[in-house]
């Protein structure tokens, strides 16, 4: 259930800033690329840190700054192949 409202808020993002998607086969191949090399959720999961040492490419957070109101803030990374000798 959480991948798929985590993937809708990634499809709506990619289409607002990619143009929308056209086809079945389109859609099939963001979401075969989200499983393979996205992780969107908060880093304080443990599914971030599985993430890391199974060299997922992307990480994606959105989280909400609770001591500011209406403050959100989002972490987007890219990990290289060479992470795991560093954790």
């Amino acid at each position: 259930m959480f991948n798929f409202c985590r993937y809708a808020f990634k499809l709506t993002y990619d289409e607002a800033v990619l143009g929308e998607v056209t086809s079945e086969d389109e859609l099939a191949e963001y979401m075969t690329e989200y499983d393979r090399d996205l992780y969107l959720g908060t880093e304080t999961d443990h599914d971030w840190q599985l993430s890391i040492m199974n060299e997922k490419p992307f990480l994606f957070s959105l989280g909400r700054d609770k001591g500011k109101v209406g403050c959100y803030c989002s972490l987007s990374s890219h990990i290289s192949r060479n992470v795991r000798g560093l954790l």
